[in-house]
């Protein structure tokens, strides 16, 4: 197992004890198995980009928040992150309906 997986592991624990789910809720949650789910808890697997997709649009993340080496130690600057990621993508929506 290489280092972007441990930290994927972790991150993948983390929010999914942040959100106080079993691994068989979330995995419900996000529409895999409970089984492929532990699999990837364990390292067996590395989740496909869709799978990723599934965690973001679940948790309400970025995709990168489950790259982070220490989530809870740069949660202030991920808010902060987020909030004016978000806001970015509201004025260009804005603009591109305002242009088209």
């Amino acid at each position: 197992m290489n280092h972007t997986q441990k930290v994927l592991i972790n991150n993948l624990r983390y929010y999914r004890n942040q959100l106080e789910l079993t691994q068989s809720q979330f995995a419900e949650l996000i529409d895999v198995s409970t089984n492929y789910y532990n699999a990837l808890e364990n390292g067996k697997y590395f989740p496909s980009v869709e799978v990723i997709d599934k965690i973001c649009n679940a948790t309400n993340l970025f995709p990168y928040q489950l790259f982070l080496e220490n989530p809870y130690n740069n949660l202030q600057e991920v808010k902060i992150l987020n909030k004016n990621i978000s806001r970015l993508k509201n004025e260009i929506l804005r603009l591109f309906n305002e242009y088209s």
